[in-house]
C-alpha cells in the first residue's frame, strides 16, 4: 500500500540493479476492481502494458495488449480500474521505485519535454483465430506520431523551431552504445537516426531542427556525413 492509501500487487519479473546507468525493471503491477490510482510522474522513461482487465487512463480506455508511454517528469493519469480489475506490465530502462503525486510534488517537476503516447486497444483472436493466420501480421502499438501534426501544435503555440532532444535513447544514444551487442547497437542508432533524417527532419526541415554531432569544428565527430543510413556517435 502506498502512502496516500492506494492498494495494489507487484510481482517482479525481470530486475538488474539498481545503478543510475541502463538498469532495467520489468514488474507487474495488479490493481483492484474499481481502484483509482492518482496522477502522478516518475523520474524515468517507462512503459505500460496491459495484460488483462479494463479501465481508462485519464482520457483513454485501456485493455489487453494496449501500450502506454510516459517520458520522465510526464505527468499521467488517473488510471481507474474497471468491474474486472486492471493488470499492467511497467518496462522501464532505468530503476526507479515509487511515484511522485500531483499535485503535491509538482516542486519535484523538471523543465524538458514532457511526451504521453497511447496505443488503441487490440482485441485478443480467439484460438481458431489465430491456428487461421496465413503469416505473421503487424500490429502497431503506438502510432508514430504526425511530424506535420506537431507542426500545427507549434503553431498554435507560436513555436518557430523545435530540437527533438533524444529522450530515450539518450545523448548520444547511450540506451543503445552500452548494450553489450554492438553490432545490433549499431543497427539501432542507423534506425533512429534515418527516422530523424528522412521522416522528422524530412517532413519539415525548417521547423524540425535534426540533432547535431558537431565536436564545434563544423565536422561531425565521426567524420560522417547526413546521409541515411549513416551510423553516427549521437543520435
Amino acid at each position: 500500500m502506498l502512502e496516500n492509501g492506494f492498494s495494489f500487487h507487484r510481482s517482479e519479473w525481470m530486475q538488474s540493479d539498481r545503478g543510475p546507468g541502463l538498469s532495467p525493471t520489468v514488474f507487474l503491477v495488479e490493481q483492484p476492481p474499481n481502484a483509482v490510482l492518482a496522477p502522478h510522474f516518475h523520474t524515468q522513461n517507462q512503459f505500460q502494458v496491459v495484460k488483462a482487465g479494463s479501465g481508462t487512463l485519464g482520457a483513454h480506455a485501456v485493455g489487453p495488449g494496449s501500450v502506454h508511454y510516459a517520458g520522465a517528469f510526464t505527468g499521467y493519469g488517473p488510471l481507474v480500474a474497471g468491474p474486472a480489475g486492471l493488470s499492467y506490465f511497467t518496462i522501464r530502462a532505468v530503476y526507479e521505485t515509487g511515484a511522485n503525486f500531483l499535485p503535491d510534488a509538482r516542486d519535484r517537476l523538471q523543465r524538458g519535454p514532457k511526451r504521453n503516447a497511447h496505443g488503441p486497444l487490440h482485441e485478443p483472436l480467439a484460438s481458431e483465430a489465430l491456428r487461421s493466420l496465413a503469416s505473421a501480421r503487424q500490429v502497431p502499438l503506438i502510432a508514430p506520431q504526425d511530424p506535420l501534426a506537431r507542426v500545427r501544435d507549434m503553431d498554435s503555440d507560436q513555436i518557430v523551431a523545435s530540437v527533438a532532444f533524444p529522450s530515450f535513447p539518450r545523448f548520444c544514444g547511450q540506451v543503445f552504445t552500452e548494450a553489450a551487442d554492438k553490432e545490433l547497437a549499431l543497427l539501432c542508432v542507423r534506425a533512429y537516426n534515418d527516422f530523424m533524417l528522412e521522416e522528422w527532419h524530412g517532413a519539415a526541415p525548417n521547423r524540425h531542427v535534426k540533432p547535431s554531432a558537431d565536436n564545434g569544428s563544423g565536422q561531425r565527430i565521426d567524420g560522417s556525413i547526413d546521409e541515411p543510413s549513416t551510423p553516427k556517435l549521437c543520435a
